[in-house]
């Protein structure tokens, strides 16, 4: 197993890198003429290249903190997103691991449901079984689903991260449940004071028309990923 590099020894790893970043979104979009597995691992194969000199260790151990690689998620006129770019890495990795025969017939959408099988004596019967028995999407996702209760042979493997204020979304939700625990009667003014019952109102009120804009912008952004599906 190679040795990973760290961000310092990347192109676009700690600055940001505009000038790569630009022919990083013409390249890849210039790639997606059509959706499929050859596409994907072309897509796969040149961010891998581009940004984590074609090592799959760098791209697992500096995928989450690259720079110029994280900035593709912000640009809107990439014409994947940035968790088709993770995938696409992933299924690339996957391929190889594979014989050429399975790999090459199994769909991008069958490749996505093998990945968090770490088990690759599992991976390949199971890889073996989808492509003799031709089985859909559907089919193969009930078998995987079936065998999940062995958890051990399962892993995060090539999903791509959690945006970070999700961990923060989380600590509002139990911060909201537990104050929802506690009875707001009528005189919560009398026991919190007028101050204090006020900036808890202003509080509430400031998260919850945040909360209200993220909502808009994750909808906006469902809808986008649902168009290209």
């Amino acid at each position: 197993m190679s040795t990973p590099k760290t961000r310092d020894d990347l192109p676009g790893g700690t600055v940001l890198d505009s000038i790569a970043l630009d022919r990083a979104v013409a390249h890849i979009n210039g790639i997606y003429t059509q959706k499929g597995l050859k596409t994907a691992t072309k897509i796969g194969s040149y961010v891998l290249d581009m940004f984590f000199a074609g090592d799959f260790e760098s791209f697992r151990h500096e995928g989450k903190k690259h720079v110029t690689f994280r900035a593709l998620a912000e640009r809107d006129d990439l014409c994947v997103s940035h968790s088709f770019i993770w995938y696409a890495v992933a299924v690339l990795e996957q391929s190889t691991q594979l014989p050429d025969d399975v790999s090459e017939t199994l769909p991008f959408s069958h490749h996505k449901l093998l990945l968090p099988i770490k088990d690759l004596e599992l991976k390949l019967e199971l890889a073996r079984e989808a492509v003799a028995r031709r089985m859909s999407k559907r089919k193969l996702a009930e078998r995987i689903r079936g065998l999940r209760r062995n958890s051990a042979a399962f892993s995060r493997a090539g999903r791509p991260p959690l945006p970070s204020f999700v961990k923060g979304l989380t600590q509002v939700r139990r911060g909201v449940e537990l104050a929802c625990s506690e009875e707001l009667s009528d005189d919560l003014f009398d026991r919190y004071g007028l101050d204090d019952a006020g900036r808890l109102l202003d509080e509430t009120t400031q998260q919850i028309e945040t909360l209200e804009r993220l909502v808009t912008r994750l909808r906006a952004q469902v809808s986008r990923l649902r168009e290209r599906a």
